[in-house]
């Protein structure tokens, strides 16, 4: 969902839903929810953004281990979701005539 005051405001939200996967091993893997947000302020000569994604911090790391074995031998299960939680970046955009 978006809303935008044209070359003045921006603001969005998105959401998805990842199913439960079959895994190689015939285990399955969970389903979850992640969401995301935009805002973003438009000046004449620039714009700052900000972005935010994974909001709900779904993380495969918070299921159970992403590897088995020992740190000199391991054996990694299937990734299927987030390993990195929230992301929040920001910008700056230059607008050069």
């Amino acid at each position: 969902m978006t809303y935008e005051v044209e070359n003045s405001f921006r603001a969005g939200v998105e959401g998805f839903y990842n199913s439960q996967q079959l895994m190689s091993d015939g285990t399955t893997g969970r389903g979850f929810w992640t969401f995301g947000l935009l805002v973003q302020k438009m000046w004449a000569h620039f714009d700052i953004f900000i972005n935010a994604e994974n909001l709900t911090d779904q993380r495969q790391t918070k299921w159970g281990s992403i590897y088995i074995g020992t740190i000199t031998n391991p054996v990694f299960n299937d990734i299927y979701a987030p390993l990195d939680g929230i992301v929040v970046n920001a910008g700056l955009r230059i607008k050069v005539k």
